[in-house]
């Protein structure tokens, strides 16, 4: 419906446009589709249609075996999400291109997994340059320009358990508590919802000084939920004492009100203020280095544990890829969160039956071929002799022999005698005589003479033999 109504507002097509050849998609060309996306995040190139190139530097077989360059580009470009406006029956939104694909995937991120009592909530960005007007721009960050995915993950492995893509103000209306911050807002959605699909209370929650907040934690310390982060010495009800003392290195200042709420400095190689309601004021003996020289020190036991769970959106970062227009790079995104959440399942299921865990690389593509199939593109030029089958088992372990003239047998003949005599234990043959009349050949092998038919229907364990 949505590739007939686009090319119906371009007809009459031209001469040569390439909706001229267009078909309507199979759900296993779909399938192979999303499979060849996932390996392009393994070959990443400059430009799409790179991938279909010839020149010998940056040919890659695989593509062009499943799809020819245009056909690629056909469902590429025709590739949407939600019906067209008129059939929907309602006003389009910032979010309607996307709403039902992230609302299908947050579903069964929740519905596969919980997290265990460490999580961590943070931002995700998916670099984009496009026009758009809730782009967001941070120039801290590696990623500056792009669209923002509020992300809460499992902090051991880094498993996405529920996100809020940001449109800007749309999203700031949805949340709940008007009268916060919106940084303190976008926490305890999240925190609700984990408590929703999970049972009781008393999970950990890690944040950065962008979320982290005295006002933020005494709301989760009411929803019995812990807090531990970096935080802004300028934040409101931050205490005075901690703001202006001035501390050397490795020296530490803690404070603690009645809320049970623990404001903490210390100066490593920086000031690093920190927040908790579940950590005090404890300390490590740790081994550091200052000028490639080891140091040992005491650190407080807040800031370990910080840096040990704080990493879980980072991961998921690192795991996923790139793309184009904002909602299609969007959708690649929650492809990207749904195969990295699959393998985690798949990891976590492998090591509690102890089987051997296969890596994260050899996962995808074992996931690549099925999605794959048997959609091949049928005009692509392959060069030698077609295969029946893209797993077929050209040499099985045994040797194999394609004779198509006498030259070719009789360097064969030697061959088969040298194996006869390692096979039988015979003496080294001493010579190779023609047979008249015949392409066969007799083997003289000490006092005996065989022909070289007789050696392989002998042997047939060790030969195959084709004329």
């Amino acid at each position: 419906m949505y590739a007939a109504e686009k090319i119906q507002k371009v007809t009459p097509l031209t001469k040569h446009s390439l909706w001229h050849s267009w078909k309507d998609v199979s759900s296993e060309e779909m399938k192979a589709f999303f499979a060849v996306i996932l390996n392009m995040a393994l070959n990443l190139k400059a430009q799409l249609v790179d991938y279909f190139t010839e020149d010998w530097l940056d040919r890659t077989p695989f593509l062009k075996d499943v799809f020819s360059c245009l056909r690629f580009l056909q469902i590429f470009w025709m590739l949407h999400l939600v019906p067209p406006v008129a059939a929907q029956g309602s006003v389009p939104t910032r979010w309607s291109k996307v709403k039902n694909v992230c609302e299908y995937i947050d579903n069964k991120c929740k519905e596969f997994y919980v997290p265990g009592r460490n999580v961590a909530i943070d931002e995700s960005t998916e670099g984009f340059k496009g026009r758009i007007q809730f782009k967001c721009y941070n120039p801290k960050k590696p990623t500056k320009w792009g669209l923002r995915i509020f992300c809460l993950c499992d902090s051991e492995n880094g498993c996405v358990f529920s996100h809020i893509p940001y449109y800007g103000k749309t999203t700031t209306e949805s949340l709940i508590r008007p009268d916060l911050p919106f940084t303190s807002r976008i926490v305890i959605h999240l925190a609700q919802v984990l408590q929703a699909h999970t049972s009781g209370s008393g999970c950990h929650i890690y944040t950065d000084r962008f979320y982290t907040s005295p006002q933020l934690s005494q709301e989760l310390h009411e929803m019995k939920i812990h807090i531990t982060g970096t935080v802004m010495a300028s934040r409101k009800d931050f205490p005075c004492d901690l703001k202006k003392k001035k501390l050397q290195e490795y020296e530490l200042c803690a404070y603690q009100c009645d809320m049970k709420i623990m404001y903490l400095s210390f100066h490593d190689k920086r000031l690093v203020t920190m927040l908790s309601t579940f950590f005090g004021p404890q300390t490590q003996l740790i081994t550091g280095y200052r000028k490639k020289q080891p140091v040992q020190f005491e650190k407080p036991t807040v800031i370990l544990e910080y840096t040990k769970c704080m990493g879980g959106v980072d991961r998921v970062d690192q795991y996923c890829g790139w793309y184009y227009k904002w909602w299609k790079k969007l959708f690649f995104w929650l492809m990207e969160v749904a195969v990295v959440n699959t393998y985690i399942l798949y990891s976590l299921d492998k090591k509690e039956s102890g089987e051997k865990l296969k890596t994260r690389l050899s996962y995808r593509r074992n996931l690549i071929t099925p999605l794959v199939g048997n959609v091949r593109n049928r005009n692509s030029r392959k060069r030698g002799r077609p295969s029946s089958s893209d797993l077929e088992e050209r040499l099985n372990g045994k040797m194999h022999f394609i004779m198509q003239s006498e030259k070719n047998q009789q360097r064969i003949a030697w061959f088969a005698a040298e194996e006869m005599r390692k096979v039988e234990g015979e003496k080294p043959f001493s010579t190779v005589k023609h047979a008249r009349g015949s392409l066969d050949f007799i083997l003289e092998i000490g006092s005996r003479s065989i022909t070289l038919n007789k050696i392989i229907n002998k042997n047939k364990q060790h030969f195959n033999y084709f004329m």
